[in-house]
This record gives structure tokens, C-alpha cells and sequence, in this order.
């Protein structure tokens, strides 16, 4: 087991390595590495980050098979099965750390902005859902936000979607009460990612 501060200090290393373009040469399609993860996983984090596909958190932290355990999800919004992933995710595999991700430009983040200022059409009903889920996240950020142009508006919000994400957390289960979260921020154009400071 690795310490929070650990797990932490190895994704920073591996963004670096990501945006150097000098990422670690695995064998993680080896039958070895297959073998020891099947037999006993340990995932050093748990990332809840978007399903967009331009932020895959293995590549974008440059780690291996088995290394963390990832839910995905348009918004990196919460439900009950993200709740009880990321339970999973503490109780039977130990993770000492979860790291919420945001990112740039983000579609779930910018539909709603959009329904919000009532410049869109409804959503279809299921990415309606997804919508609902940001909505009480960012209300505030975009109320007060009138004359900001899209982008920074959509910057701002996705910020603070961030924040309320790991705040809904630590309010929707006991089990992740002790376990360190850290809001971070990818951005497209450079690959890096921004880290918070743990909560």
C-alpha cells in the first residue's frame, strides 16, 4: 500500500512524462502483468473523471494496467452507481486517494451552461439527466456570469462542478469520509493537468 501523498506525487510524474511525450514504455499486455493484476489489484487511486474520449486518465497520468481504478461518465456527474463504484473502489481495493477531473471545453458542462442561460433546445431526455446532474453545480457560477464569453463561463462552472462533485461525495457516503480527494483540471491544448490541493 502506498500512501495518499504517494499515489498523488506518482500521477503528477506521469502527467509530466504525458506532456514531455516521454511516457514510460509498458508491458502491460504482457502475460505477467495480466496474471499479477487478475490475482491481486492495486490500484494506487481511483480517478471519476468525463467519458469524453479526448481524456482517457490512464494516458493522461501515463499509468498501466492495473494502476487505478477509473470511473467515466459524461460531466463526471454522481449517481448511485458512481457512488458505489467509488465505494467500491475505498472498501475492496484500498485506494488512498480519489481524484475528481474535469476538463476543458466540456460537453456536459456546456450543454448546461447553454440550458441555463436559455440559449438551447431541451436536451434529449437522457442527456437531460446528465444535465440535471450539473445543473445545481454550476447555477450560481452562471447567474453570476452574465457578460463572460462562453468559454471562460464554461471554464469557471466546470471548476466549480469540480468542487460540488467531491463535496456530493463526502455528503452521499460514509465510506469515503477519510479517503483524500483532489478537484484537478486537464487541459486539451497542452495536456497538463492542474491539481487542488486534497480535501
Amino acid at each position: 500500500m502506498i500512501t495518499a501523498e504517494e499515489a498523488l506525487a506518482r500521477l503528477k510524474e506521469g502527467n509530466a512524462r504525458f506532456v514531455k511525450e516521454r511516457t514510460r514504455a509498458r508491458e502491460d499486455g504482457s502475460a505477467t502483468r495480466r496474471v499479477a493484476t487478475a490475482v491481486a489489484p492495486h490500484p494506487i487511486a481511483g480517478v471519476l473523471g468525463c467519458a469524453d474520449s479526448r481524456v482517457p486518465p490512464e494516458r493522461v497520468f501515463d499509468q498501466g494496467l492495473g494502476d487505478l481504478f477509473v470511473v467515466r461518465v459524461a460531466g463526471q456527474v454522481v449517481d448511485d452507481a458512481v457512488m458505489g463504484s467509488l465505494e467500491f473502489a475505498v472498501l475492496a481495493f484500498e485506494v488512498p486517494l480519489l481524484i475528481v477531473l474535469g476538463h476543458e471545453n466540456c460537453g456536459a458542462v456546456t450543454a448546461t451552461v447553454n440550458q441555463l442561460q436559455g440559449s438551447a433546445e431541451p436536451p434529449p431526455a437522457h442527456v437531460g439527466a446528465v444535465v440535471d446532474l450539473v445543473r445545481p453545480s454550476i447555477a450560481e457560477v452562471v447567474a453570476d456570469g452574465t457578460g463572460d464569453d462562453l468559454a471562460a463561463l464554461v471554464d469557471r462552472a466546470t471548476h466549480a462542478h469540480v468542487a460540488a462533485t467531491i463535496a456530493k461525495l463526502r455528503a452521499g457516503t460514509p465510506y469515503l469520509e477519510r479517503t483524500p480527494m483532489v478537484p484537478a483540471y486537464y487541459h486539451l491544448s497542452d495536456g497538463k493537468v492542474s491539481f487542488g490541493e486534497p480535501i
